[in-house]
């Protein structure tokens, strides 16, 4: 039976900085996520894998209809929750099964957070799932590839930047092509119009003057 470290992790979450994020975190430890847009995605990756712990964004849980409590009665008795959340202050976890995590965060505090609620969720010795396998043993958190807290602080800001850099290019490109959509057509326009009337001002200068040529001396 393996652990539920080595098992894929739901996570609910619109924002493609969390998923990189997230992502980066778990791979510390050899983990992989399941990353979902929507409810209906969530909970089908939710029975998929039986993880014992989730991680939700706050942001996509309210977007939904729902709330930390309800979200604790959709994963069921045995599932942990990791709450992400960059509200001000931080919301008070419903029950003791939620970790709220704030946005942004760094490896290490998503790891421990992880760490926690998989702790909580082993069953313990006593317990009819124990008895039909041995009580399975969460592995030690691995040194992380930079132990300065500064190093992964600009991990994730240098992420952000690069998140900031490709939506603001999006945009640019948006605009420019509508702008060109509009002002394109209009100029070319105004050109042709001011062409034509240099051509018809040409043809009618040419027809005041007359016939010309050598044979006018004759």
């Amino acid at each position: 039976m393996t652990g539920d470290g080595h098992r894929p992790i739901p996570l609910w979450a619109s924002s493609r900085g969390i998923h990189v994020m997230v992502r980066m975190a778990l791979s510390q430890q050899g983990r992989t996520a399941i990353p979902t847009g929507t409810l209906g995605d969530f909970r089908k990756a939710l029975d998929e894998t039986r993880s014992r712990v989730v991680i939700v964004a706050a942001e996509d849980l309210q977007a939904g209809g729902l709330d930390a409590a309800l979200l604790e009665r959709l994963v069921g008795d045995g599932t942990e929750v990791v709450l992400l959340s960059s509200a001000r202050p931080l919301p008070d976890p419903p029950g003791p099964r939620t970790r709220v995590l704030p946005v942004p965060f760094t490896a290490r505090g998503l790891l421990d957070a992880l760490s926690g609620a998989l702790e909580s969720a082993w069953p313990s010795r006593g317990s009819a799932e124990a008895l039909d396998a041995p009580a399975p043993v969460l592995p030690p958190l691995p040194p992380l590839s930079s132990p300065s807290p500064a190093s992964g602080s600009e991990a994730i800001a240098e992420l952000v930047r690069r998140e900031v850099e490709r939506v603001v290019a999006e945009a640019a490109r948006k605009v420019v092509e509508e702008v060109a959509r509009r002002v394109v057509p209009e100029l070319a326009e105004a050109m042709i119009r001011e062409e034509l009337a240099r051509v018809l001002r040409e043809s009618d200068e040419t027809a005041l003057a007359g016939p010309g040529g050598p044979d006018d001396d004759r």
